[in-house]
């Protein structure tokens, strides 16, 4: 009876309504308990006790906590994929989302990140990513989508095994943590230029994101050439500065590394 309630609690919360904002609890640091099983807040899962396949676990580069999505759904025969899902309504139209990742066992199977656009009843398909092999500790995965209007955006992780003739065989896992949406010109440019800056268009926080541990300094500049923040930067590969008092309008980015080495971004502040 207490498994029937649980499963009616887990359909609930699929069924539950939609977030209006950018991608909620993206940095998976809020959960809460819900029946006994500990769950990310504004995410949906198959969670049931004893099948618990969605997990909160220690941070992968920011903040206190990651999830972790692993191939122990319920199932009749065995385990079956796990899923966290969440859906919102974006504010700004981007092209890319970023998050970082790790990979430590996956054995038969493999693991998804999928982005739909639900139009008019309608689910469109805007984003995919997958990977069947471990990774070497924390990539930082760029993940193209297209869409063109507001309407609402589904994001699901999910971490499959492979179905067998007495049920599913093999496991796979994923955590992931800082989720975000960027707009960038494309992936070359991004590994080009070292960096990439998100939110674009920003507000109050602007997220500066190096493919590789930077060591140096960050500069804002205006349109006529003036340095309005200036900030060091020692061995990271996430920095967030703080431009609320920035006004409306473009600015330029310049990241300058203890070689003198320059290279310089475009931002918009709104």
């Amino acid at each position: 009876m207490k498994t029937k309630v649980l499963l009616l609690s887990m359909l609930i919360l699929f069924l539950s309504e939609i977030t209006e904002s950018q991608i909620p609890n993206a940095g998976f640091e809020e959960w809460d308990s819900i029946v006994g099983v500990e769950e990310p807040v504004n995410w949906n899962t198959k969670n049931i006790e004893k099948f618990i396949s969605v997990e909160k676990v220690p941070c992968l580069t920011q903040g206190q906590y990651a999830i972790k999505v692993s191939s122990n759904g319920p199932s009749f025969e065995g385990t079956s994929s796990g899923v966290a899902k969440t859906r919102f309504k974006p504010l700004h139209i981007y092209n890319t989302l970023l998050a970082d990742i790790k990979i430590d066992t996956i054995d038969s199977g493999k693991v998804e990140i999928i982005l739909n656009q639900i139009v008019g009843g309608n689910v469109n398909q805007i984003g995919y990513w997958t990977k069947d092999t471990t990774t070497n500790g924390i990539n930082n995965i760029e993940i193209l989508v297209d869409y063109e209007t507001l309407d609402t955006i589904e994001i699901l992780i999910i971490a499959h095994n492979t179905p067998g003739p007495l049920g599913s065989i093999g496991y796979s896992e994923i955590v992931v943590d800082n989720m975000n949406f960027a707009n960038t010109n494309s992936i070359d440019d991004i590994k080009t230029n070292g960096f990439f800056v998100f939110p674009n268009p920003s507000k109050n926080i602007l997220s500066v994101k190096f493919t590789v541990r930077f060591d140096g300094k960050l500069e804002i500049i205006d349109n006529e050439g003036r340095i309005l923040i200036l900030h060091e930067v020692q061995r990271k590969v996430l920095e967030k500065l703080d431009i609320s008092h920035l006004s409306n309008g473009i600015y330029y980015i310049k990241t300058v590394d203890n070689n003198g080495k320059e290279r310089v971004g475009k931002f918009v502040v709104e």
